[in-house]
């Protein structure tokens, strides 16, 4: 049988905040009530979006709530051969091409492919637009049921790779997943489409299909999604037991007076014996 393992794959764009917290104790607890491991990336691909010491700080109030992860910490900027080796692949297959739309040219729509026909675009100082068919794509999701859709229609050819050589979220997190193992993702509601792309990704790479879970979302007092850019609080070594118990409450599992008393790894205990296995499988 197959091992299970989990991730927690955080953007070090700010502190760990209660939306984030409530993915990484729902993967955690996933993962450790099947026996398997628990892994964690840091998404640091993008560093224009990189705050520094924030990374350290999202490991170590992790480490004060005793969520120990196995294995070194993943880091994506030191994953650039893997992503550009599977680009090299996409390329040789004729299912990547160049693009010199703006976003603005494009207006939010699905991108028309406006330049999937052109010749003599460059490969290296382009966008790279990953060329899709008309399939139906599907997967059952722990949380939300099934969730199919045909990528053509809803975002059109995307990009896998920018134009300053940055390489996309798409990518990146689908070829390391496949190179951590990962067998089951467990995060937020609001990528639940977007994980259509991945699902995507996955087929045409002949990768592992995923076991996905996506959770319901942590909203502030005006009913918008907890985020760094919305400006969410950070955890703190701190505040971090008080954060564990609201990221219970969150997912469904109901401390008692007595338990709440004890530290944070006794109620990290509580709550895998209180946890219901997520399974995508219908």
């Amino acid at each position: 049988m197959q091992q299970t393992i989990g991730r927690f794959a955080p953007t070090p764009s700010g502190g760990l905040h209660l939306g984030s917290l409530c993915a990484a104790i729902a993967s955690f607890l996933n993962s450790r009530a099947q026996g398997g491991l628990w892994k964690v990336r840091i998404d640091d691909i993008d560093k224009a979006r990189e705050v520094p010491g924030s990374a350290k700080s999202i490991l170590y109030v992790l480490g004060a709530l005793g969520m120990e992860w196995d294995g070194p910490v993943v880091y994506q900027s030191q994953q650039i051969d893997n992503y550009a080796s599977v680009i090299d692949s996409l390329i040789e297959r004729q299912l990547l091409y160049p693009c010199i739309c703006t976003r603005k040219k494009i207006g939010g729509k699905p991108y028309p492919g406006n330049c999937s026909h052109l010749k003599g675009l460059s490969f290296v100082n382009n966008q790279l637009r990953l060329r899709l068919d008309e399939s139906r794509i599907s997967f059952n999701d722990a949380y939300l049921g099934r969730i199919e859709g045909v990528l053509k229609k809803e975002s059109g050819d995307f990009i896998v790779k920018r134009a300053d050589g940055v390489f996309s979220y798409d990518i990146s997190t689908v070829v390391d997943d496949e190179f951590m193992g990962v067998t089951e993702i467990i995060r937020g509601a609001d990528l639940a489409r977007l994980t259509l792309k991945h699902v995507y990704l996955q087929d045409l790479l002949s990768f592992k299909s995923k076991i996905h879970g996506h959770i319901p979302l942590v909203c502030d007092a005006n009913g918008k999604k907890l985020s760094k850019q919305a400006g969410a609080i950070p955890i703190t070594v701190d505040s971090a037991q008080e954060a564990m118990v609201a990221a219970f409450l969150h997912l469904g599992l109901h401390p008692n007076a007595e338990i709440l008393r004890e530290p944070t790894s006794v109620l990290l205990t509580w709550a895998l014996s209180e946890w219901k296995i997520l399974s995508s499988e219908t």
